[in-house]
């Protein structure tokens, strides 16, 4: 078993890693699995940060050190964290945004961005985890 994955897997695929200590990690980030150091941690994710290391989605709120769980299973719904809490378009695709954690409903455009899709909407507040095979550089 790869270091900081718990045994413990529900039907979401759910799996505990250790977060960054200096990030808040809010349920419903979009968040990636870095090496800092030799260490793995997680830390929220956007279109121009740690985009290529995305996993999944934080399934709790973790402000402190410790575990948290993480949705990572193609086919989950999430209730995502939305750019500036704009409701999801039932049916469109949802692409990492520019806000750490964050995701949006508009493609990504700045230069040297990486355009993520991560999800479709399903209805205003919940989408369907997509896993595309590797971001596209803006």
């Amino acid at each position: 078993m790869p270091i900081g994955v718990s045994p413990r897997v529900s039907q979401n695929q759910v799996r505990d890693y250790l977060p960054v200590d200096a990030y808040a990690v809010v349920k419903g980030f979009a968040v990636a699995l870095i090496n800092d150091e030799g260490t793995m941690k997680i830390v929220p994710c956007s279109a121009d940060t740690y985009s290529g290391s995305f996993i999944g989605f934080a399934d709790a709120t973790q402000v402190l050190p410790g575990r948290i769980p993480i949705v990572s299973a193609a086919g989950s719904y999430i209730n995502p964290c939305v750019e500036n809490g704009d409701p999801l378009v039932p049916g469109g695709s949802v692409w990492l945004s520019s806000t750490p954690g964050r995701v949006t409903q508009t493609v990504p455009s700045a230069p040297g961005c990486r355009i993520l899709r991560v999800g479709v909407a399903l209805n205003p507040l919940m989408m369907i985890l997509v896993k595309e095979p590797s971001p596209q550089v803006g």
